[in-house]
């Protein structure tokens, strides 16, 4: 009867230590699924900035450009009235 007992408790042992190897897979497992999954959204925001801050200083130039040229026609349209008869039709003065 103790004979019994002992392969049974043996069986039991490698099962426990089956499912603990089992176990640490999946944590592992999950463990390398979410730290990709917070690599690719780091990359998809640091993508984000790195794209859009070219455009952005871009707009921002001509924008800056854009006001200067405004402002040098209206100057021009102060000396010289047929111009900004022009720029009234336009919707610029």
């Amino acid at each position: 009867m103790e004979s019994k007992i002992e392969v049974l408790e043996k069986r039991t042992d490698a099962l426990d230590k089956r499912i603990d190897g089992l176990q640490s897979i999946m944590l592992g497992s999950f463990g390398v699924l979410f730290s990709g999954m917070m690599a690719l959204i780091g990359f998809g925001l640091w993508d984000r900035r790195t794209a859009l801050a070219p455009a952005v200083r871009q707009t921002e130039e001509l924008k800056e450009r854009s006001d200067r040229l405004e402002k040098v026609l209206k100057e021009y349209a102060r000396n010289n009235p047929k111009f900004a008869e022009i720029m009234k039709l336009f919707n610029l003065l």
